[in-house]
């Protein structure tokens, strides 16, 4: 195991100003406002995946039931993971209620690893600056 070097640790502490460490702070944790918009991308985003799969049902397709989610998150509170068929496990007390809060809670759970991978700015350009597009205009900056 390497030994710690305090020199060049407590160097870069003492270079530090209260204005970076303010910045430092701030940086790492996301605000109240920054969250709430994070919520509110992902239930929007839920919901717009909702009433496509409630087309979907009048339309005659088949759709996911959210009482087998629930039935399977109700089942993994007792220790069971996987089911031969999740439809003839036993049934959980308030399953379609557990279900429905699973899904809407994995979608903002994805507009969280979104918001992480695109960064905060995302939410205030609301989705106009991706990866693919700041691609783009590097290379076009560059052929100038």
């Amino acid at each position: 195991m390497k030994p710690l070097d305090l020199k060049s640790t407590s160097t870069f502490i003492m270079g530090l100003t209260r204005s970076d460490v303010n910045e430092i702070k701030e940086s790492s944790m996301l605000s109240s406002h920054v969250i709430g918009h994070i919520a509110l991308v992902g239930i929007g985003a839920t919901a717009v995946m909702d009433a496509w799969l409630h087309l979907l049902a009048r339309l005659g397709v088949p759709t996911t039931s959210f009482a087998l989610v629930g039935r399977w998150v109700g089942h993994l509170r007792r220790g069971r993971f996987a089911h031969a068929a999740i439809s003839k496990a036993e049934p959980v007390e308030f399953e379609l209620g557990l279900g429905w809060l699973t899904h809407y809670l994995i979608g903002i759970a994805y507009a969280g690893l979104l918001v992480a991978v695109q960064g905060a700015a995302w939410l205030v350009n609301r989705g106009q600056t991706t990866v693919s597009t700041d691609l783009l205009s590097e290379q076009v900056t560059r052929r100038r």
